[in-house]
């Protein structure tokens, strides 16, 4: 008889320490910006965004676009959360795995594959470090802030 108790308890094993990488990788990027908020006093934030790309149903000879988009892929972006527009600024390409390592941190110079926090950490301290990164913070610094901000 085949043993799907095993598996079953495997899965949600799984699962359980998925979730637990997933909380840990965000745990780090929080702990990022709790720094760049202090030192860039608050008009720095880096987050994961998704690009969407609009989902086409084609139905015979007509196609439409439905108001739902799915997501194609992620991205690193910086963030004035003082600023007017809020708009991202994309830093990087990022990519989850469904367990949560490795992710990968990657431009157009180079790639990171973060296999556990430690290497998260370095890739980030990388990555903030690259002088075409430190063009777009800087830009994203500079935005026009909102009425009421310093």
């Amino acid at each position: 008889m085949v043993d799907f108790i095993t598996s079953f308890n495997k899965g949600l094993e799984a699962a359980k320490q998925a979730g637990q990488n997933k909380r840990e990788i965000y745990s780090v990027i929080d702990v990022l910006n709790e720094q760049l908020s202090q030192v860039s006093e608050g008009k720095l934030e880096i987050g994961i965004y998704n690009k969407a790309q609009p989902f086409s149903n084609l139905i015979g000879m007509v196609s439409t676009t439905a108001d739902a988009s799915k997501p194609v892929s992620q991205f690193l972006a910086a963030v004035n959360p003082l600023s007017e527009s809020k708009t991202p600024s994309e830093i990087a390409k990022w990519k989850f795995d469904s367990n949560g390592y490795p992710c990968q941190i990657s431009t157009s110079d180079f790639e990171f594959y973060c296999e556990d926090k430690a290497a998260l950490e370095r890739s980030l301290q990388n990555l903030l470090s690259d002088p075409t990164v430190g063009e777009k913070i800087y830009s994203v610094m500079r935005q026009k802030l909102k009425a009421g901000s310093n």
